[in-house]
């Protein structure tokens, strides 16, 4: 059964940010990282599943960074003090101390991303609203939280990225005979009213040009380790690789 809701008066607010100045808890020194935005176009086309919802809950002290490049490389304890807009949020929470306890909609909404589940990233709105937050569950003692936010949760098909990554190492040297390419098709979805669920097919596509001919093939994750141990096989040269690619 959830506790009551610790309403902290106005006196005690004002106390609250030169008390963790002064004994900050060891999460508070850690650095606010930096969401990957050129590795996440990298990932993209591989996402075997995608998760999605506008009435999520997630545990403020499992956020690590965010995509606001301002913020990034602070500590939590410095963004408190120096976060843009810090001032104007923590009055609004001395004005509503059971804003970040409520488990009703949030106007205006706070934004999550992760490839994980376990490690997210502020994306867009609530920066200062994620960082109170920490700070008023470790005054609180008991929550951890925070309700009715929008999710995005990703999962990377690992193991065909890295075989993608490979082969297009080792295609390099059939001298632009070859490419290969992520197609990522939509196999299921499953949703209802504020959330949604889908997963996809990753495959790779093998595009390979020989006597001014286009031929294309879709590989699945052991086909296209079937085609990278050839190629790196010692003296894999072009022929060889054309010859596998045509299923001979």
């Amino acid at each position: 059964m959830t506790s009551p809701v610790t309403v902290i008066s106005s006196a005690e607010h004002a106390t609250l940010l030169e008390r963790y100045r002064k004994d900050p808890p060891e999460w508070a020194r850690k650095r606010i990282l930096g969401w990957n935005e050129p590795a996440w176009q990298r990932m993209r086309p591989f996402v075997c599943k995608k998760y999605w919802s506008d009435r999520h809950s997630v545990n403020v002290f499992t956020v690590v960074g965010t995509q606001h490049p301002d913020y990034v490389g602070l500590t939590w304890l410095e963004f408190l003090e120096r976060g843009k807009r810090m001032p104007q949020n923590l009055a609004l929470q001395v004005e509503n101390p059971v804003y970040y306890f409520q488990t009703t909609p949030r106007e205006p909404p706070m934004y999550f991303i992760s490839t994980d589940g376990q490690r997210w990233y502020v994306a867009g709105d609530g920066n200062h609203r994620t960082a109170i937050a920490r700070f008023a569950f470790e005054a609180d003692g008991e929550r951890t939280l925070l309700h009715a936010v929008h999710v995005e949760d990703y999962r990377i098909d690992w193991r065909m990225y890295e075989v993608f990554q490979a082969l297009e190492s080792a295609l390099m040297r059939t001298g632009g005979a070859a490419r290969v390419e992520a197609v990522s098709t939509r196999s299921a979805r499953a949703d209802t009213a504020g959330w949604m669920r889908e997963t996809y097919d990753v495959k790779i596509k093998l595009v390979a040009f020989e006597h001014d001919q286009r031929a294309e093939r879709l590989l699945d994750a052991p086909a296209a380790e079937t085609l990278l141990a050839s190629l790196n096989r010692r003296g894999g040269r072009l022929v060889r690789f054309l010859k596998v690619f045509r299923g001979g």
